[in-house]
């Protein structure tokens, strides 16, 4: 300002190209987002990523991820409304089909709709003209259509099916490159893509395009996700994303949490800080997991109604051999150690360790440190051992008995 003043220039001449960040825009978000506490380094980082997109003029990826309840989901609805409050388009996709239904559930068709803005086209003549008029070539023409899970006549499928595998790949190079072509014509400048560890293979493989080039659009895509299954370790085709780990906040950010929760519950928060107190330590920096908790009135003794169900719906889809392992380590305590779990798996004569380990780590609900397995979370511990019925545990204490026979000295020789 003082430049400005000195040249006797407004600001916007020193600054032609600046954009506005979008955060500027919060007075006109229609319904203000709840606060994003502790998450505030994070969410000037998502701010500065969207407005370095647009001065810059190419896309830009990045991604954001953290354990089941810390946070990305909040902070993908605030960079949404503020962004949609400065006039420009979102699009939101999430890969977790029932935790929120008011979002579009993620796949190759749907994200292809949303980006041509087809989505609520019926006609099916109506999207075929759409694709011709922003597909680059015949033959990319007729892949979108395939994508988009259109019929193709008998010689458009024969045209399809006589390609390599690498002219399709460069094919579909050209539909990403047509389409972000088109989002930036319609003003898109933020692609939202949450639960990425629930991609299929041919859903990442096409997400890929858009992540491992860099386009001459200002567009940021924010891929979210937890630390499982594919997504144990970040893998290479991230590699060039912005990456943001959400960790545990901190104890005044879940106090102003809690506080702000309890309120907005009609409650005084000061006639219930016994309750808000066992809440944060239980909750141990998981914001999700505290107002799970700040629900009950004994929070000292309920776990998150919530969570159980989460993993209760977990472990029935699992393989049998996994479950078990996993209420086994439950049993052995909130860290365990590989020898720990090789005892097991050899008495019960399944699958090889390694390979029954890896599974484990991709559920991510146990986590590898240096040298030994910790649960994600003590709740999520907790809630797993409580699964543990009669037989199971009376089978691993029998076990128990045995290991340490076996680790005691035999003195009657001396």
């Amino acid at each position: 300002m003082n430049l400005a003043q000195y040249f006797q220039v407004s600001v916007e001449s020193l600054l032609p190209n600046s954009p506005i960040p979008a955060w500027l825009y919060g007075h006109l978000i229609k319904t203000t987002p709840p606060p994003c506490f502790g998450r505030d380094w994070e969410l000037h980082q998502l701010h500065t990523l969207l407005s370095f997109v647009e001065s810059d003029q190419k896309s830009k990826s990045v991604y954001l991820f953290g354990m089941i309840g810390a946070g990305k989901t909040l902070l993908i609805d605030t960079l949404s409304a503020y962004t949609k409050a400065s006039g420009k388009g979102v699009i939101n996709l999430i890969c977790d089909r029932g935790i929120k239904p008011e979002k579009s559930v993620f796949s190759i068709a749907i994200f292809i709709e949303k980006l041509l803005h087809i989505n609520e086209i019926k006609d099916e003549q109506q999207i075929r003209n759409k694709v011709n008029l922003v597909s680059s070539s015949t033959l990319s023409n007729l892949r979108t259509i395939q994508l988009l899970e259109l019929p193709l006549n008998e010689n458009q499928q024969q045209t399809l099916k006589v390609l390599s595998a690498n002219r399709v790949r460069e094919l579909d190079h050209m539909i990403a490159y047509d389409l972000m072509s088109y989002a930036a014509h319609k003003n898109i400048a933020l692609i939202t893509i949450d639960d990425i560890h629930q991609l299929s293979a041919p859903e990442t493989r096409f997400i890929r395009l858009f992540i491992e080039r860099e386009f001459t659009h200002p567009i940021l895509i924010l891929l979210a996700a937890q630390e499982k299954n594919q997504l144990i370790t970040q893998p290479d085709w991230l590699a060039f994303a912005h990456s943001i780990a959400l960790k545990t906040l901190n104890t005044q950010a879940l106090n102003s949490l809690a506080k702000q929760y309890i309120e907005s519950q009609g409650l005084c928060s000061a006639k219930y800080q016994s309750r808000i107190q066992i809440a944060i330590e239980r909750a141990a920096g998981n914001p999700s997991f505290l107002q799970q908790l700040l629900l009950s009135s004994h929070p000292h003794l309920v776990l998150p109604e919530k969570l159980q169900h989460l993993i209760s719906t977990m472990l029935t889809k699992m393989p049998i051999e996994l479950t078990l392992l996993l209420k086994l380590a439950a049993l052995i305590g909130l860290t365990f150690n590989v020898e720990q779990l090789n005892h097991f798996i050899r008495k019960k004569q399944t699958y090889s360790a390694l390979c029954l380990i890896q599974k484990m780590l991709s559920t991510g609900l146990v986590v590898y440190k240096s040298d030994h397995f910790i649960f994600c979370h003590p709740l999520v511990w907790e809630i797993i051992k409580n699964q543990v019925n009669k037989v199971e545990l009376n089978w691993y204490q029998r076990e128990q008995k045995e290991v340490k026979k076996v680790s005691e000295p035999n003195l009657t020789r001396y």
